[in-house]
C-alpha cells in the first residue's frame, strides 16, 4: 500500500506512515461483508497506526472520531436497512456528523450533515473537502499545537507573492471556494460576517504559513490575512524574516 492520497499530510507531520496490519485486515473483512470496495483514500488512512486519533477538529473536545469498529457496525445496519452506505469520520453529541459516501470515487467529499441529513457548508477548510484534504486539515491544526505564532494583514498581496511561496514551501490542499458567498451570517448571533473563501497552506519542517482572503490572490491583487507558526521563537523569527526578504509580507 503506497498511501498516495496522503503523502502531503505525512510530509506535514514529518514522519512516515506506519501500516497497521490488523486494521488492514479488518477493513478487508468489512469490504467483503458489505460487498463494496472502500474509497482508496479512506482505506489507506484507516489502515494506518493512530488513524482515528489524528482526525480531531482543532482541539474540539465535543467531536468524537469514529473507529473502524463503529463504522463496521453502522455499515452493517445500513446494509440491512438498504440505505446508502456512508463512512462516518466522527460526530458530535448533537448528532451532527462528518461523513463521506462510499460510492463517491477514490477520494470522496466529506460532508458535514445536520441531524435531518442536510449539508452544512460554511465554505471553510472543514466544508465540502475531499477526504484527503479533510485529513490534512486535521493534521494541520495538530501541527500548530505547542507552536508560537505571529499574524498580520498584507493589503496588497499579488499573484507573484503566491508564486514565491509555491516555489519555497511544500503546499497543502488549498481552499478555493469561488462558489461561496462573500458574506454569511453567524449561526448564533445572525450577524453578517465576511466569508474567507480562499485559504492557502504552506509548510516546512520549521513552520507553517497560512493565508486567508475574501478574493482570489491567484488572479489579482487583494488583501490577505497571514498567520505564521514556528516550532519555537527563533524559528518563527527566521520564518518571518525569510518572508519579509522575499517581499511576501511587509
Amino acid at each position: 500500500m503506497l498511501f498516495d492520497n496522503h503523502r502531503t499530510t505525512f510530509r506535514l507531520l514529518g514522519r512516515e506512515p506506519i501500516l497497521l496490519s490488523s486494521a488492514a485486515r479488518r477493513l478487508a473483512v468489512l469490504e467483503r461483508t458489505i460487498q463494496v470496495d472502500l474509497p482508496a483514500a479512506v482505506r489507506e488512512w484507516y489502515s494506518l497506526e493512530g488513524a482515528s486519533e489524528l482526525l480531531t477538529l482543532e482541539g474540539d473536545l465535543y467531536f468524537q472520531p469514529w473507529t473502524i469498529e463503529e463504522n463496521t457496525k453502522n455499515l452493517r445496519q445500513r446494509l440491512r436497512e438498504q440505505r446508502p452506505l456512508w463512512w462516518v469520520i466522527g460526530d458530535y453529541s448533537s448528532g451532527v456528523c462528518f461523513t463521506a459516501e462510499l460510492a463517491a470515487g477514490i477520494d470522496p467529499v466529506v460532508h458535514c450533515l445536520e441531524t435531518d441529513g442536510s449539508v452544512i457548508d460554511s465554505g471553510d477548510e472543514w466544508s465540502e473537502r475531499s477526504f484527503s484534504a479533510f485529513a490534512f486539515t486535521c493534521c494541520w491544526h495538530q501541527r500548530q499545537e505547542g507552536t508560537v505564532s505571529l499574524f498580520g494583514t498584507e493589503p496588497s498581496f499579488s499573484p507573484p507573492h503566491l508564486d514565491v511561496l509555491m516555489e519555497s514551501f511544500d503546499e497543502g490542499p488549498h481552499v478555493l471556494r469561488e462558489d461561496a458567498p462573500r458574506e454569511r451570517r453567524n449561526p448564533f448571533t445572525d450577524q453578517r460576517m465576511v466569508a474567507t473563501r480562499f485559504q492557502f497552506f504552506f509548510f516546512s519542517p520549521e513552520g507553517l504559513v497560512q493565508l486567508r482572503s475574501r478574493e482570489d490572490p491567484r488572479v489579482s491583487t487583494t488583501e490577505v490575512r497571514w498567520e505564521l507558526f514556528g516550532t519555537d521563537k527563533s524559528a518563527l523569527q527566521a520564518l518571518a524574516s525569510r518572508l519579509k526578504q522575499c517581499g511576501v509580507i511587509s
